[in-house]
């Protein structure tokens, strides 16, 4: 059996995390009795496919002002990247040693193999880097996951006798995969941006990170995509009809973030090879374009109005084909596969793939989801934004090996698209 689970998103503060460390350990119980029901079940590979550890939702890139991702690698970026992993496996503990127990319980119980891997995303990339290896070795003794201590952890893999290709997904999106020298643009989105909002929200308003406020505010790191954050901020503001101090401390903060990642000189310095990504697409290339704006009109211009703007191009833009033309193409590479999967964008499914003249049978693009909460945008038949839809979204993917069929036919592959708890409402 091969399960596949992705974007977990654990961070090193507290706020909202023991619900989330009971979703985790719900997950680990369906997929244990899942292996347990079938008699043939010899081996489960647990997949974390990318994006487990979050390393860029913390505030402590703000405690080390002169460490960023996109700067020179250093001993000191290392050191930091061990303190953030500690910290966030401190705060899901439980769900750690319920990986290790769960090992040893299929192990005594039915003799089935267990093994858990670890993918690398965008949100952790940085225990690959080659100042990390100690944050890898840590990783993989706090998980139990397989492989040697220190080597890098995998991006893409394919399983022949699944006929499944699997990565993370980012490599899809130009904004956040590393192009050579050129550090992923989300790097900043995240830690300027979205983290820089909360900090100074938190910062002007005395509030800590528990509070009820800001564990609402937080949730603008699952809006998709990120450059509506800030109308999802206004819209709740609306909705919870906060205090005016409270809305103008939001807005205002807005302002200052974007001005912050706007004035970040590895930006200012590479903007226009980031412009030459031949990838982008038009909200991408309108956003790097607005931070060619002189700095003193760049306040005035503001993210919340970059956001208005294009807001219906945003909403509307339908980013989901660049992932399923990269499955495609990856499929096409590894012709023997027949399944891609990936994560990344949040949002779970599956999309057949269309014939082409040399296939005979159809591919299917999976996607993983996460499990968090996401905000997405709702679109009306003018194609305006006025609301968001908001759910908790608990998925995985499953394949069994053609010997495990629960439906007794052998020698043929089969899946499950799993959810284990999802629900829905307007936000």
């Amino acid at each position: 059996m091969l399960v596949f689970v992705s974007d977990l998103h654990l961070t090193d503060h507290a706020a909202g995390q023991p619900e989330l460390e009971n979703h985790l350990i719900t997950l680990l119980e369906s997929i244990r009795r899942r292996a347990c029901e079938l008699p043939e079940c010899k081996e489960l590979e647990l997949v974390l496919l990318g994006d487990t550890l979050d390393l860029l939702k913390t505030r402590r890139w703000f405690n080390n002002p002169g460490l960023r991702p996109w700067r020179t690698e250093t001993a000191e970026l290392g050191d930091l990247v061990l303190e953030i992993a500690r910290e966030v496996l401190v705060q899901f503990q439980n769900f750690s040693s319920r990986l290790h127990q769960l090992k040893a319980e299929l192990k005594g119980e039915r003799g089935i193999e267990c093994k858990v891997t670890y993918f690398v995303g965008n949100h952790d990339y940085l225990l690959n880097s080659t100042v990390a290896r100690l944050a890898r070795e840590f990783v993989r003794d706090k998980l139990g996951l397989d492989g040697k201590r220190g080597e890098d952890f995998p991006e893409f893999k394919i399983w022949p006798e699944y006929r499944v290709f699997a990565a993370h997904g980012h490599q899809f999106d130009p904004l956040n995969y590393v192009y050579g020298d050129l550090k992923p643009f989300g790097d900043a989105i995240v830690i300027e941006l979205i983290q820089g909002f909360l900090n100074r929200v938190g910062g002007t308003l005395g509030l800590p990170e528990d509070n009820a406020i800001m564990r609402l505010l937080n949730q603008c790191y699952y809006v998709a995509p990120h450059l509506l954050a800030p109308l999802w901020t206004i819209s709740v503001l609306a909705r919870t009809g906060w205090q005016e101090d409270v809305a103008e401390c939001v807005t205002e903060a807005w302002s200052a973030s974007f001005a912050a990642l706007a004035d970040e000189s590895h930006f200012r310095e590479n903007l226009r090879r980031y412009l030459n990504i031949p990838e982008l697409n038009v909200i991408e290339r309108t956003l790097l374009q607005s931070f060619r704006v002189p700095g003193p009109f760049r306040k005035r211009i503001g993210i919340l109005k970059i956001a208005d703007k294009l807001r219906k191009q945003i909403a509307t833009e339908e980013s989901h084909k660049r992932y399923l033309e990269g499955v495609r193409s990856a499929l096409r590479n590894y012709r023997h596969c027949r399944y891609g999967v990936i994560g990344h964008t949040h949002c779970p499914g599956l999309w057949p793939l269309e014939l082409t003249g040399l296939e005979k049978e159809p591919r299917l693009y999976f996607n993983t989801g996460t499990l968090r909460q996401v905000h997405q945008p709702v679109i009306y038949a003018n194609k305006d934004l006025r609301h968001f839809f908001s759910g908790f979204v608990s998925t995985y993917v499953l394949f069994y090996h053609p010997r495990e069929r629960p439906d007794g036919v052998m020698n043929q592959e089969s899946f499950e698209f799993c959810h284990t708890k999802s629900s829905w409402r307007f936000a």
